[in-house]
C-alpha cells in the first residue's frame, strides 16, 4: 500500500503529465530538461512536501507509468513524451520552414506574381 506522501507525489505527477507534457511515440526529451520542468512544477504544487529523493522518485514514477529511457549516460532521454513547450517550439520552427519554403517556391515563368497567387491563375 502506498503511503500518503506516495499518493500525493503520484497525484502531482499525474497533473504534471496532463498539464505540462505531450505523450506519444514520436516524442523524446532529455531527463535533465524534463526533471527541471517537473521540479519547477513540484515547488508550486499544493501536494508539495520536502522530498529527500525527488529525482529518484520522479524516475520511478515515469517507469511505473510505462515510460522508458534510452540506456546510458547520467541524463538519458525519455521516450514517448516531451514538454508542451518543446512541442510548441518544434511546431513553430516547422511552420516557419513551411511558410519560408512556400514563399520561395518558384513561379511559372509565364505568370506574374499576382497571377501565381490566385487559385485559378
Amino acid at each position: 500500500m502506498r503511503t500518503d506522501e506516495d499518493r500525493r507525489f503520484s497525484g502531482a505527477m499525474t497533473r504534471f503529465l496532463e498539464q505540462q507534457c505531450v505523450i506519444g511515440a514520436p516524442y523524446s526529451i532529455a531527463d535533465e530538461q524534463l526533471f527541471a520542468r517537473f521540479k519547477a512544477f513540484w515547488f508550486q504544487a499544493p501536494e508539495r512536501f520536502d522530498h529527500q529523493a525527488l529525482l529518484g522518485q520522479f524516475r520511478v514514477e515515469l517507469v511505473e507509468r510505462g515510460f522508458h529511457a534510452e540506456p546510458g549516460g547520467k541524463w538519458p532521454p525519455w521516450l514517448g513524451l516531451t514538454t508542451r513547450e518543446q512541442d510548441n517550439q518544434k511546431h513553430r520552427s516547422k511552420t516557419h520552414w513551411r511558410v519560408f519554403n512556400h514563399q520561395s517556391a518558384p513561379r511559372s515563368p509565364d505568370k506574374s506574381p499576382a497571377q501565381s497567387a490566385t487559385p485559378n491563375g
